[in-house]
């Protein structure tokens, strides 16, 4: 296991934590993509992996996006909701979130309000920051003892789409927004509470929103690309992975009275980009390895001496898997920005940001970290499937 660590580690997470594989304690490394209308700028925090981050956005307009989100079964309002009542009875929404929410434009997103007395929950009013309407939202009470709003449906693919309490709850409610296309990057924040039949008016929560959007048709890059070999360059030394060729990558292996040494192959890598700004990665990997190894051994003065592999715990694995992200371009700087999420939502999506270089069925992804006084970066090539 010990050749397995920093190879393998830099094999199975090769595009999204390239730089972790660098070396183990960085310092923080903070990066700013140039700013544009629809792009992101990112700040990066480099730490024994590349960090869980979120991208910031620009303020939204708060009575444009107002006019222009929808909730199903609302009906629109001018002027500012109730006030809350104050009693100690009325229904109450668990505490807000410093977190942002996410949702693709053009998607739904679904917002899951928690909280306690909702038992006579009648409806939600919520008013976008800056709006001079709002929405008075009727709520009932499912079969399930769940509350949830009058209207069905579940939330579409949106990057945003927050995650529920796992169990059966009677205090959860669900409101679907609507966020159309014509909303552009940025954010916006909205404040709701709920209200009952008697006329019982919560305490007020706010949340902000992030609106991402992704995709383009006017790229040259849409389509299938298969990796053949990525260059490396740190410090001074170069390193290469080829595809189907066993990876060193600044590793000079073990010597062992085996006869064999452990293997990292990449059998293929491959990224396929869809207009509407959702990628594939389809990756499959060879590790072949010792499974098990003798125990060390200290002699009298305390000296270590590290145990030999057990020649026949050696191991041949296979993995092969596909991940689904989505991505950024910002042709003027050349930055293509991926975004993946174990989850798929991207709520809380690990990136990674590229200078994208093609010419014709060739592209290369570059890495390059001299801007943060590093000597540090990689090439990823790929020709077109």
């Amino acid at each position: 296991m010990m050749l397995r660590t920093l190879k393998s580690i830099c094999l199975a997470v090769l595009l999204i934590t390239a730089y972790s594989c660098k070396k183990d304690n960085d310092d923080d490394v903070t990066t700013g993509a140039s700013s544009a209308t629809g792009e992101t700028q990112v700040d990066v925090t480099n730490q024994s992996e590349l960090a869980i981050v979120s991208p910031t956005f620009s303020e939204l307009d708060g009575a444009d996006v107002g006019s222009k989100i929808a909730i199903s079964g609302s009906s629109k309002k001018t002027g500012i909701p109730p006030a809350p009542t104050g009693e100690s009875e009325a229904p109450t929404v668990y505490g807000g979130s410093d977190q942002n929410l996410r949702v693709r434009n053009g998607h739904k997103m679904n917002l899951v309000i928690n909280g306690y007395n909702l038992e006579n929950v009648e409806g939600i009013y919520l008013q976008v920051d800056g709006s001079d309407d709002y929405f008075e939202v009727p709520v009932t009470v499912n079969s399930n003892d769940n509350y949830r709003l009058s209207q069905k449906g579940s939330a579409s693919n949106a990057l945003g789409r927050t995650k529920k309490v796992s169990g059966e709850s009677n205090n959860n409610i669900d409101l679907q927004i609507e966020i159309p296309s014509s909303i552009t990057q940025g954010t916006f924040c909205v404040s709701y509470c709920l209200y009952t039949r008697d006329g019982q008016v919560g305490a007020v929560v706010r949340r902000c929103i992030d609106v991402q959007e992704f995709g383009s048709t006017n790229v040259d890059f849409l389509g299938t690309w298969d990796f053949t070999k990525a260059v490396a360059s740190i410090d001074g030394t170069v390193e290469e992975i080829e595809k189907g060729k066993n990876n060193t990558w600044f590793s000079e292996g073990e010597e062992n009275s085996c006869g064999v040494e452990d293997q990292s192959i990449i059998d293929h890598l491959i990224l396929t980009f869809t207009s509407n700004g959702g990628i594939s990665m389809d990756q499959k990997f060879t590790d072949s390895y010792f499974a098990d190894w003798e125990e060390g051994t200290y002699d009298d003065d305390d000296n270590w001496t590290p145990g030999t592999p057990i020649c026949s715990s050696f191991t041949t694995d296979t993995d092969e898997y596909v991940e689904n992200g989505a991505w950024t371009y910002n042709g003027g700087t050349q930055t293509l920005t991926i975004f993946f999420d174990e989850d798929e939502n991207l709520y809380e999506p690990y990136f990674v940001e590229f200078k994208l270089v093609q010419g014709g069925n060739d592209m290369s992804l570059v890495l390059d970290f001299a801007e943060e006084g590093e000597d540090f970066n990689i090439v990823y090539d790929f020709v077109k499937k």
